[in-house]
């Protein structure tokens, strides 16, 4: 019923609202298409439950999403990271270069995304507190300078995440 209101679909068949999301949307293949209605379907979009709605249409949707997206007993997340450069050497000859992070969350512990990042700002942020030379200069700093990224890389690494490099 949500779906219809919104989109000004003729009803709340499955049909007629795929048919209104074929009419709204530019896809640009159909195998894209078909990620977008399966994406759509899988969470709900077009079945005939009506959630419990949560303040606006946003937070209801988000209340959906939780409930679907929530970790099983035994689930866990996965980040994978990849930098791919193709590298042409001064004498000419080229070479493909990877950089590749595979980080697993803790079933029933941090998730993957809560290590990486979190750890992350937390040894910037005690690095920082400790005085650490390359945190003196004032101001926002990048993480663009050996000497700003090279001491964070270190204690990262000593938590077990690491950039796993190699040359195809």
């Amino acid at each position: 019923m949500i779906q219809q209101k919104m989109t000004g679909a003729a009803s709340t068949r499955e049909a007629d609202l795929v048919a209104k999301v074929d009419e709204i949307c530019s896809f640009a293949s159909s195998e894209q298409r078909e990620q977008v209605l399966s994406g759509l379907k899988w969470i709900g979009l077009f079945s005939d439950f009506v959630p419990k709605t949560h303040g606006n249409l946003l937070d209801t949707l988000s209340a959906q999403l939780d409930q679907i997206c929530s970790y099983q007993p035994g689930e866990r997340d996965l980040v994978m990271l990849q930098h791919k450069f193709v590298v042409e050497w001064k004498d000419g000859s080229k070479d493909t270069l990877t950089s590749t992070l595979e980080l697993f969350g803790a079933p029933g512990g941090y998730s993957a995304m809560a290590k990486g990042v979190g750890l992350t700002c937390g040894i910037a942020t005690q690095l920082l507190l400790d005085g650490n030379p390359a945190f003196n200069t004032p101001g926002v700093l990048a993480p663009y300078s050996r000497e700003l990224c090279d001491p964070i890389r270190a204690r990262v690494e000593d938590e077990g995440i690491k950039l796993v490099e190699r040359v195809l």
